[in-house]
């Protein structure tokens, strides 16, 4: 008998960089996401990296800030993290909303811009094997 074994070789994924540009108060960004397939339902993580850059670009004025953090999380969607996961970042979307709704807009920038930087970070983990 002749056996013959084969080590099964990762094929080679097409590799794609999408970049998005947005801009906000004469801030302009482009956020990237190296993603392994084409074409790629990814823009959205390109998108909410560059509203995520805008947002900290935009820390001293923070009412911008909160505007283009909230801009990211919107563009980024729902679709962002495994389904294990608990998500404390509904409860800080609604109270960085509440501190934005009270004119507390220092408060309400720093807590949507970690809302997107979290979901940015969880959107990664449960696409890891199609983004980078």
């Amino acid at each position: 008998m002749f056996f013959v074994s084969c080590a099964a070789v990762p094929a080679r994924r097409p590799t794609v960089i999408i970049s998005e540009r947005r801009e906000i108060n004469e801030r302009a960004a482009v956020g990237q996401a190296r993603v392994f397939a084409a074409p790629s339902p990814h823009n959205r993580l390109a998108g909410a990296r560059a509203w995520l850059a805008i947002a900290k670009a935009l820390v001293e004025e923070p009412s911008g800030a909160y505007r283009a953090a909230l801009r990211g999380v919107t563009e980024l969607g729902t679709d962002y993290a495994k389904a294990v996961v608990r998500d404390h970042t509904i409860e800080d979307e609604w109270f960085a909303k509440q501190d934005f709704e009270q004119r507390k807009d220092e408060g309400a920038a720093e807590l949507m811009i970690g809302v997107l930087d979290h979901r940015i970070k969880m959107y990664r983990r449960r696409y890891e094997a199609e983004v980078e």
